[in-house]
C-alpha cells in the first residue's frame, strides 16, 4: 500500500504550496496593510531561494542524465515540468495581490507612479535626483563583436537597451547595451511633497529608462527591456573525495557566485528581439522566461521607504 506512489505528494510542490499559503496571508484583510505587503515580499524572497537551491538541483539530474523517480514516481523533468506550471500560476497570484495591496495603499495617501505622470515641480526634482544620485553610479555596457555579453550577478536588475545612430545616408546603426540598475541604491523613490498626508513614489528603474538617453548622447533609443536573473546557487561538494573539505567549500562558494542562470524575469512591454537575445546570451529556453505583470523583485517591498515613512 505504501508504496503506492499515488499516496504521496512531490516535495517541490509541496514546497510551493506552502509558499501560496504565505502569499495568501497577504489578502487576509485582518492583517495590517503594511504587514500584507510584507508577506507578497517574504513569497518572492522565498521563491528565488527556490529556484536557486531545488529547481537548481533538478537541473543538475537532468543535464546530467540521472534518471531518479522520487515517492509520487516523478523524475526531474516530470518535476521541472510540474514546478513551472505552478510557478506560473503563483506569480500571477502573486501579480495580482500586490496590485490590490498598493491600491489599497492609495486610500492611505501611498501612491506608486511613473515619471512621465509627475507635474513639472516634481519632473524637475526627480531630474536633479537623477544627475545628482543615479547617473555617477551607473555604467552602460556595451554589448557587441568586441564587448561579450557581461556576466549579470545574480538577482540584479538590468535593462537591455537597443540604440541607433543615424548614418550619413539616413540608415539607422544598431547597437546594443546594458544598464545596470545600482543595487547601492534604494529600488523605491519618495517625491517630495507639500503634504504630509500624501507620499508619492517611483520606481528606480522608471527613472533609468525614463532618462536613458542621458547616457547614450549622440544615440536614440528603439526599444528596452528590464529584466532579472536568477543563478544556480547549489553547493556540489563530495566530501568523500575532498581531501580539503573547508577548501573545497571555498571554491564551491566562489562557483556559487557565478552559477548558470536558472531563470529570467521580464516585466514591461516585453520586446521579443530583446528577449530572444537576452535568452541565447544567458544559455536559457523561453521555458525559462516569467513575465511578471508589474516590477520585478517584490523584496524591495521589506526594506523600501514605503515601510519608514
Amino acid at each position: 500500500m505504501f508504496s503506492n506512489a499515488k499516496y504521496y505528494f512531490n516535495r517541490e510542490l509541496s514546497w510551493l504550496k506552502f509558499n501560496q499559503r504565505v502569499l495568501l496571508e497577504s489578502i487576509d484583510t485582518n492583517t495590517p496593510l503594511l504587514e500584507r505587503l510584507r508577506f507578497i515580499a517574504i513569497a518572492s524572497s522565498n521563491l528565488d531561494e527556490f529556484f536557486m537551491i531545488r529547481v537548481a538541483g533538478l537541473r543538475h539530474q537532468v543535464v546530467n542524465g540521472i534518471v531518479k523517480y522520487d515517492a509520487a514516481h516523478m523524475d526531474a523533468k516530470a518535476q521541472l515540468k510540474a514546478i513551472d506550471e505552478s510557478v506560473q500560476r503563483l506569480v500571477s497570484m502573486q501579480s495580482t495581490y500586490l496590485k490590490n495591496v498598493l491600491c489599497e495603499l492609495e486610500s492611505h495617501g501611498f501612491y506608486f507612479t511613473y515619471p512621465d505622470q509627475l507635474d513639472v515641480k516634481s519632473k524637475a526634482w526627480l531630474r536633479h535626483y537623477f544627475e545628482e544620485h543615479i547617473y555617477p553610479v551607473v555604467t552602460p555596457l556595451a554589448v557587441d563583436s568586441g564587448h561579450p555579453f557581461p556576466f549579470l550577478t545574480n538577482h540584479t536588475i538590468n535593462a537591455i537597451v537597443r540604440i541607433f545612430q543615424v548614418l550619413p545616408d539616413g540608415t539607422k546603426d544598431y547597437k546594443i547595451a546594458i544598464l545596470p540598475i545600482p543595487s547601492v541604491l534604494n529600488r523605491i523613490i519618495e517625491i517630495p511633497s507639500r503634504s504630509n498626508k500624501e507620499h508619492r513614489f517611483v520606481y528606480l528603474e522608471d527613472v533609468i529608462t525614463y532618462y536613458a538617453i542621458q547616457f547614450f548622447q549622440g544615440y536614440g533609443i528603439e526599444d528596452f527591456m528590464v529584466f532579472r536573473i536568477t543563478r544556480d546557487a547549489d553547493l556540489e561538494i563530495d566530501e568523500e573525495e575532498a581531501t580539503d573539505l573547508l577548501s573545497e567549500v571555498e571554491a564551491s562558494l566562489r562557483r556559487r557566485r557565478r552559477g548558470d542562470a536558472v531563470r529570467l524575469e521580464v516585466c514591461g512591454d516585453v520586446k521579443d528581439n530583446l528577449l530572444d537575445f537576452v535568452l541565447t546570451s544567458v544559455e536559457l529556453e523561453p521555458k525559462d522566461v516569467y513575465r511578471i505583470d508589474g516590477h520585478l523583485d517584490c523584496r524591495m517591498y521589506l526594506i523600501s521607504a514605503i515601510i519608514q515613512v
